[in-house]
């Protein structure tokens, strides 16, 4: 009724300053228990039913064979970058 007056612009500003604040409190309370409620989910997956962290079988922890083939071309490749480093190809420069 009285909207269009300057001397009420100041009760509906404080009005909607008040309205912002609370939805801006309300979206952080939001992300908060959002983000609470991501950290126990994480938590409570990765533990069973007792609360204890599961262990991998022992049998499946090691594999010699797969392990000496990983070695074997960890030391291929670090050959092939010293043979790379002593033998740099000739790259003329772009800028010249």
């Amino acid at each position: 009724m009285y909207r269009h007056r300057p001397e009420n612009k100041r009760i509906i500003a404080d009005i909607y300053w008040r309205f912002l604040l609370f939805l801006a409190f309300i979206i952080l309370l939001i992300s908060i228990g959002y983000g609470i409620f991501g950290i126990l989910a994480m938590d409570g997956e990765q533990r069973n039913v007792d609360g204890e962290i599961p262990v991998a079988d022992s049998t499946t922890i090691l594999d010699r064979a797969k392990l000496q083939g990983v070695i074997e071309s960890m030391q291929e490749r670090e050959s092939r970058f010293e043979t790379i480093k002593a033998n740099r190809p000739a790259i003329s420069d772009p800028s010249r």
